[in-house]
């Protein structure tokens, strides 16, 4: 994990002051924000944009090919298996379809999976991106650096209990690797507010 780092970063890694093409208006500042929100994650996913720029160029650079340059050949067997577990969901999705008709899984699946995935894209870019995040270069970079630079934000009195909770287990599970996730919660100290 190379978060705020420049060039290996694996998420929402910010554009040099090369690519940035300014001024930006209400209308590209519309169609960013829908195609971070709403094709952010499935392209993360098939084409590994917004991603690290060590494979730029590159083919076959994705989350689904087992012979992805982003995984090791003992990751391959994991990724196959999660692949047959994409299979069979969508599998499973078209005979719900069939049964139910195509609003309802539209309405009962694609939905919610559409509103959780703009939740975490919005957060995880929320946390990474602020003009005051220092972005590390090869010669500054330092792994507990990088994962103590990302934001906490104020949500507002209603998200504010589920967001902060959700800021503490990401980085019990960002600064200790052999920590489990699942047991973040008993971690979770109260801090008098």
């Amino acid at each position: 994990m190379h978060t705020n780092h420049i060039s290996k970063d694996e998420v929402h890694v910010p554009p040099t002051s090369r690519e940035v093409q300014l001024p930006w208006g209400k209308t590209k500042t519309a169609l960013s924000i829908f195609k971070h929100l709403i094709l952010g994650w499935p392209f993360y996913l098939l084409k590994n944009v917004a991603s690290n720029k060590r494979f730029k160029g590159q083919s076959n650079v994705n989350h689904f090919s087992p012979w992805s340059p982003l995984f090791t050949e003992e990751q391959r067997p994991y990724i196959i298996l999660s692949d047959i577990g994409i299979v069979l969901t969508i599998a499973g999705l078209s005979v719900l379809g069939f049964k139910y008709g195509t609003p309802a899984v539209a309405v009962l699946y694609l939905g919610p999976y559409l509103i959780v995935n703009m939740w975490l894209v919005l957060i995880t870019k929320l946390q990474h991106t602020a003009n005051d995040v220092p972005v590390y270069d090869e010669t500054t970079f330092t792994w507990v650096k990088g994962q103590l630079c990302t934001v906490d934000r104020d949500f507002g009195w209603l998200l504010n209990a589920y967001v902060n909770l959700f800021q503490f287990f990401r980085y019990t599970a960002t600064l200790s690797i052999t920590f489990p996730p699942y047991s973040s919660e008993s971690m979770h100290l109260d801090d008098g507010n």
